[in-house]
């Protein structure tokens, strides 16, 4: 069964937790919501007179608010259906970021030069982590090992896609262009079909269960 969008929320909020398992819950938020919170953001900014890339950019930054603070109160919400009070606290947020944009401001955004590579296996999904956390070579060996015994029957394409977004989509931020690009490339895949791939690796890790 599918997990709501506030319990997602709360595994992002809970400190206990793997820092896979909050990525992975992350990213099932954004897929779950993105594309509906776009439509809106984009029909607010064409009301000021803004194009759909500042849409676009105003989603990406709300979602990276929401990736930091994770603060959804569902008992504080007045709309029965959770779906619906979340896209009104996300549009919150993206709104207050596209005024920031109106005053000549900008919110963090993903730098697209990143000369990032697709990862291809739990070892080099390991060597990205560890240049962001110290981690030991020992405690990296047992790492790969469990993560690759969680992988153990996914397929190439699944996989591949699944760490490439776990790796780099950890800070709150979608994945540059030009790795989208790569990745793209080297299964030669369309962006709709890796999204597809995205999340039934995400299902098939249990994050949606």
């Amino acid at each position: 069964m599918e997990q709501t969008g506030d319990v997602l929320i709360s595994i992002m909020a809970d400190k206990s937790r793997s820092e896979m398992e909050i990525d992975a819950a992350f990213q099932t938020f954004c897929a779950k919501y993105e594309l509906r919170l776009n439509r809106l953001m984009e029909v607010q900014c064409a009301k000021l007179g803004y194009s759909a890339d500042i849409a676009f950019k105003a989603v990406e930054c709300a979602f990276a608010r929401v990736r930091r603070y994770p603060t959804f109160d569902k008992m504080k919400t007045k709309t029965k259906n959770i779906d619906n009070a979340i896209i009104v606290w996300l549009n919150r947020i993206a709104y207050t970021q596209v005024l920031k944009f109106k005053n000549g401001k900008e919110c963090a955004e993903v730098n697209a030069d990143e000369d990032l590579a697709v990862i291809n296996d739990a070892t080099g999904f390991y060597e990205v982590i560890s240049q962001k956390k110290y981690i030991s070579d020992e405690e990296k060996e047992k790492k790969i090992l469990l993560l690759n015994a969680k992988l153990a029957g996914m397929e190439e394409k699944h996989r591949i896609v699944l760490l490439t977004y776990l790796a780099y989509e950890s800070q709150g931020k979608k994945l540059p262009r030009a790795l989208t690009l790569k990745l793209r490339t080297q299964l030669n895949l369309e962006q709709s079909s890796i999204r597809v791939y995205k999340k039934e690796a995400l299902e098939a890790l249990n994050i949606n269960s």
